[in-house]
């Protein structure tokens, strides 16, 4: 009984001391923050907040670009946003439209956000009712998707600069004629100014087109869908603009 009293108390000890951390990304609104500071904010030895940071990380609490970059807020925790009054709000007024868009274009379609430098899959309606809420589905696949791109090409220049110097450019497969980090700069621009984003179909893979919508809260989500190759037509990119107005009208209103 006695050592288990002390076991007990050594768990919550750590767990509080992980809370401290959380709580200290959670107030920096997504930024990064150096381990030092995360460490002086919690009020704990360097050591420690770097090894209950490194487990964090691999729970998804926390998560981090790179071995030596900050840490930020991690997806499991990000995913708990969906239960905020504005996701709410959202998905209340998406719901019905995108699963009439899905039944429409005979696709499957999605809303992603950006979480660091990975796309990650909110929500996805397929044909025939079927949902999926996969909250912490990420992918390392931005070029790779049309959602990818448009929420790229979307993000405050500032934002968009770091983003860039941290991935590489894109395969010749994944988006052809992107040799040169302008030449990525510049599809970018013609991205935002068109307001959607189109990838034909590789030799292997689907087609696909997104368009950004607001979240509800004064920040921006991407939804887009995929068809087999060759099914990538105007009138189902149409559907696609038109529903993207009506919602982005609902969630003004």
């Amino acid at each position: 009984m006695v050592i288990f009293r002390i076991v007990e108390k050594v768990s919550v000890a750590v767990l509080a001391k992980a809370t401290r951390l959380v709580d200290a990304l959670a107030a920096r609104s997504g930024e990064p923050v150096a381990l030092a500071v995360l460490a002086a904010e919690a009020a704990m030895p360097l050591g420690t907040a770097g090894r209950l940071l490194r487990d964090l990380v691999v729970l998804g609490w926390a998560d981090q670009d790179g071995r030596r970059s900050g840490y930020r807020l991690g997806p499991r925790a990000r995913s708990l946003g969906l239960a905020q009054r504005h996701r709410v709000r959202f998905f209340a007024a998406a719901r019905p439209l995108l699963a009439d868009l899905t039944e429409r274009l005979r696709a499957p379609v999605g809303v992603a956000c950006l979480r660091g430098v990975r796309r990650c899959i909110l929500h996805e309606w397929h044909p025939a009712g079927v949902e999926r809420q996969p909250v912490l589905e990420e992918h390392d696949d931005l070029w790779q998707t049309s959602t990818g791109r448009i929420l790229v090409a979307f993000l405050p220049a500032p934002e968009r600069r770091a983003l860039l110097a941290q991935v590489p450019l894109p395969a010749p497969d994944d988006w052809p004629g992107i040799d040169r980090h302008e030449d990525l700069v510049q599809e970018l621009g013609w991205i935002r100014r068109r307001g959607l984003a189109t990838r034909p179909a590789p030799r292997q893979g689907n087609a696909s087109a997104a368009v950004r919508v607001p979240d509800g809260d004064g920040g921006w989500l991407a939804v887009g869908f995929y068809v087999p190759p060759g099914q990538l037509d105007q009138a189902r990119v149409g559907l696609l603009q038109e529903t993207g107005r009506i919602l982005a009208e609902r969630l003004a209103s």
